[in-house]
């Protein structure tokens, strides 16, 4: 089997713990002994430069200052388009057999520049709907924002558009997308489905399935019918929608306890405390604010249901929630409302229930569930075998090699589907 070598360029910085990033390439792909090159901004203060981060891969990063000085911030956002603005001659440089950007619309503008000079195939990867979130906030009069905030995402989201659809994908000579749902939106926007294939988020199974994860003990948990939420508490995602949940369902179950995983900004922080004061069910919520990833699961092995959420909106609808997947490994039951990946994973694998967006149609599912401790159990049975067989990494690594194969693994030689030389 012929191996591949490939540049991925992506605005997550480095190093990075995006585990669609190091499960499927890191972990996944290069395992499987094909090299990449990855294009990342540093995290860290850096001199930038070429990384080996592992025998398949490394990393070119750029320089970055201590923000310390308006200077210092304008020489790092230099860096950063000068980084950017590399793409070309590293695509020029290097026999790259395709080259891949992820959710960039400046980047993937040079990287297509690059592989038309460098006749090298390029590849986009949206994992989330970026340019239709900057259109929907910038049209939400319920997230608080200013006037010339949303100005200012209009006028990103409607260039970026212009960009994206009139120029990135019809250059694409491949798609991956987040979601069948997120292919259906662009085949409605005339991108052929024969040049998109759905990766949708997944989990490491021999991390969260392989092993055994002991359920939290802590005091407060103690004597509670304990739900969870883990995620990041933005009010774009409307938490509020929660709260109002869970004043239902304390009438019903006066033990109940809302356990919030995940933090966000001061101001997302604020909103949804806030909101949780004026409904009076301070009592029955704790946050426990960023925990490690370990810390996460055994709070959803010690919860008897697992809560998703999720606001109806273009940016959300062609969404893969990871929380589902994680709540389905552990053998927590889920409630969730009907967007559309959660709904397939949770009907076909019977672990949970699925209802609209409404919040007593929710709270009652809750409410069914909390009272019917066996039909839980059942349902949270049903959850690690599916994850493991259909959304885990480990069977979701060879399938997309295929496909990379299927795409460019031409013999050495061999004309590529561009016309460029294998």
């Amino acid at each position: 089997m012929r191996k591949l070598y490939f540049l991925y360029s992506t605005f997550e910085e480095f190093p990075n713990d995006r585990v669609d990033l190091t499960e499927l390439f890191s972990s996944g792909i290069a395992d499987r002994g094909h090299r990449i090159d990855w294009h990342m901004h540093p995290a860290e203060i850096s001199d930038g430069g070429v990384r080996q981060v592992g025998v398949n891969e490394r990393v070119f990063l750029c320089a970055k200052k201590p923000s310390s000085s308006v200077r210092a911030r304008w020489e790092n956002s230099l860096s950063r388009l000068g980084h950017t603005l590399s793409l070309i001659g590293l695509i020029k440089q290097n026999p790259y057999d395709f080259v891949q950007v992820r959710d960039q619309i400046l980047g993937a503008l040079i990287a297509v520049i690059g592989c038309a000079l460098a006749r090298r195939p390029f590849v986009f990867w949206m994992s989330f709907r970026y340019v239709e979130a900057d259109l929907f906030k910038a049209r939400d009069n319920t997230l608080g924002l200013s006037l010339a905030k949303r100005i200012m995402l209009f006028i990103r989201g409607y260039v970026s558009a212009q960009v994206l659809y009139r120029v990135i994908l019809p250059r694409a000579h491949h798609i991956f997308v987040q979601s069948d749902r997120m292919e259906d939106d662009l085949a409605e926007r005339g991108v052929a489905r024969s040049k998109m294939t759905p990766v949708p988020m997944g989990v490491k199974w021999s991390k969260i399935g392989g092993s055994e994860v002991a359920p939290a003990d802590e005091a407060w948990l103690q004597d509670r019918l304990v739900i969870v939420y883990v995620g990041t508490l933005v009010k774009a995602r409307r938490l509020d929608f929660l709260v109002e949940v869970l004043d239902f369902v304390r009438v019903e179950c006066p033990t109940v306890l809302l356990v919030l995983v995940g933090d966000g900004s001061i101001s997302d922080m604020s909103f949804i405390e806030r909101v949780i004061e004026t409904r009076g069910v301070q009592d029955y919520v704790h946050f426990t604010g960023h925990v490690q990833m370990e810390k996460a699961w055994s709070l959803i092995k010690a919860a008897k249901l697992g809560l998703s959420p999720l606001r109806p909106s273009p940016m959300l609808d062609a969404g893969s929630p990871t929380k589902v997947m994680e709540y389905l490994a552990l053998g927590c039951p889920v409630v969730a409302n009907d967007q559309p990946d959660q709904s397939k994973v949770v009907r076909e694998s019977g672990a949970g229930l699925i209802v609209p967006y409404d919040v007593r149609r929710f709270a009652d599912a809750v409410v069914t569930l909390l009272k019917s401790p066996a039909d839980a159990e059942r349902m949270g049975q049903l959850g690690p075998d599916y994850v493991r067989r259909h959304r885990s990494y480990e069977a979701m690594t060879p399938l997309l090699e295929a496909k990379y194969l299927e795409l460019f693994g031409c013999p050495e030689g061999a004309p590529r589907p561009d016309g460029s030389i294998g």
